[in-house]
């Protein structure tokens, strides 16, 4: 009642909203706010996420495409916007905006490790040869803690091994004919257990996979 005018106020009260549930009572709150500054970005992100939350997801997906087309440099619209695609599957656009991530943030760990994740979602060789290359670099950045990375590098090197497998039970295989699908596996695999400790549960999983994987029982 103190600031009827103000914009900030405005955005508070339809924050507290939207925590109460009140979505709709949000959205129109969001929306006077945008009849009077339409280049207010906060507000526009809200209003998508506003509308994910109520499971409009197409229309989230929407209004942040709009927005990155004049706020390309904005690193948390990117996010979302991967995050979203990933619910809807369409990994091959999640993974753009990956892309576009790591040319905003390209020392950041964590955006290497989910670029990875979803390009080995994608499934196909040359993607999976390229996931294991950001799952390496995640860890190369922050190799302490980042037991997400070395899964994901010992899937990707699972799947490009002879005996880990292909499409149509064709094999595939390093073009060089390198042995660096089997070093990163060793490699890996030894860095999870240490990072677990060699006599916990996760550690005794790991050795099975890599007896699964060697041909043991």
């Amino acid at each position: 009642q103190r600031f009827p005018t103000s914009k900030r106020v405005a955005c508070l009260r339809a924050l507290s909203l939207e925590a109460q549930g009140e979505l709709q009572e949000a959205t129109n709150l969001y929306n006077s706010v945008l009849e009077e500054d339409p280049a207010n970005t906060h507000v526009m992100k809200r209003l998508a996420h506003v509308r994910a939350t109520q499971g409009n997801m197409t229309g989230a997906v929407q209004l942040l495409v709009t927005y990155l087309e004049t706020h390309s440099g904005d690193g948390e619209a990117w996010l979302e916007l991967a995050k979203l695609y990933v619910d809807l599957a369409q990994y091959t656009l999640a993974a753009f905006c990956f892309e576009e991530l790591l040319l905003i943030s390209p020392r950041n760990p964590v955006f290497h490790c989910k670029y990875a994740e979803v390009l080995y979602t994608i499934g196909g060789p040359a993607e999976i040869k390229t996931a294991r290359k950001y799952f390496a670099h995640s860890l190369n950045m922050c190799p302490q803690n980042n037991a997400r990375a070395l899964y994901g590098l010992i899937m990707c090197c699972q799947a490009l091994l002879p005996s880990g497998g292909g499409s149509k039970g064709k094999p595939i295989k390093d073009k060089d004919g390198s042995t660096q699908s089997v070093d990163l596996l060793e490699k890996a695999s030894s860095d999870l257990k240490a990072l677990y400790g060699s006599e916990s549960a996760q550690a005794k999983l790991v050795d099975r996979v890599l007896a699964t994987l060697s041909g043991g029982s």
